[in-house]
């Protein structure tokens, strides 16, 4: 048990590195929390401003100004999808719901937006079934972003500790039992927790998935425009990449089929 103490205290030790590598989603907030100055303020304002007066054009652009000065948050990506989306500019909406998606999860605005804007693409791909199991246990994952399964493994981890100190004190056997069992308990939901923390950071920082954002792009069957055309895609199609060479893509989308798709016609998530 003394070992499982010493174990449990290096991960105690070992958790706030990984909160503090978490990307800062409060960078830009329309409260004016941490890491908003002055001018960036009015930027967001009157972004606002001209998306509530219809000037959908005028407020991307403002947001998109936000983003490009190194300014990034859920919900700053979420109104910027928002402009775009009154544009019927599905490329560009698809693609910054799913960077709001990317740091905060369990939101059920952004993930009813991108479905609405989903439900407007040409493509309307079947994904590869696969066992529900696996699909549950992604599913869990996906609702909090690496942040919140970090803290969950710190709560996890104090009441670990709190369940051995039990263990270690108590004179009654029944405590002794609650302790040990509730130490293994608490420990295996920390392990689980801090496994979803670095999934969601590992997916938060994955630059493999892309959106498409031309009307049409072809996909070819090799890296050359001289090549046989496989599929077309249209704008908004989610895929992800598994090689780059020369300016192309070599991409694989939801029901398994892959080719090669030149750069210029996608741009990457992260």
């Amino acid at each position: 048990m003394k070992n499982i103490i010493i174990i449990l205290a290096a991960i105690f030790c070992l958790l706030p590195l990984t909160w503090a590598q978490e990307v800062d989603s409060t960078a830009m907030h329309p409260t004016g929390e941490t890491g908003v100055g002055a001018s960036d303020m009015e930027i967001w304002d009157s972004a606002n401003e001209a998306y509530t007066g219809g000037d959908y054009q005028k407020a991307a652009t403002l947001y998109t100004s936000l983003v490009q000065s190194g300014k990034q948050s859920a919900k700053l990506y979420y109104n910027l999808g928002n402009a775009y989306f009154k544009q019927n500019k599905l490329g560009n909406a698809i693609l910054n719901y799913n960077r709001a998606q990317l740091l905060a999860p369990g939101d059920e605005d952004i993930a009813y937006n991108l479905a609405m804007a989903n439900a407007r693409t040409v493509d309307k791909i079947e994904d590869v079934p696969e066992f529900f199991l696996t699909t549950w246990i992604r599913n869990i994952g996906q609702s909090f972003n690496s942040n919140a399964w970090t803290a969950f493994g710190l709560v996890f981890l104090a009441l670990a500790l709190g369940a051995v100190i039990l263990w270690l004190v108590s004179n009654k056997m029944s405590l002794r039992k609650t302790g040990f069992y509730g130490a293994l308990f608490s420990a295996i939901l920390m392990i689980t927790s801090i496994s979803y923390a670095q999934i969601a950071r590992t997916r938060q920082l994955d630059s493999r998935h892309g959106i498409v954002m031309n009307s049409a792009a072809p996909v070819k069957s090799s890296p050359s425009a001289s090549s046989k055309d496989i599929f077309v895609l249209h704008e908004g199609t989610k895929f992800i990449v598994n090689e780059t060479l020369d300016g192309w893509h070599e991409i694989s989308i939801a029901d398994g089929n892959k080719g090669w798709i030149q750069q210029s016609a996608v741009e990457l998530i992260n």
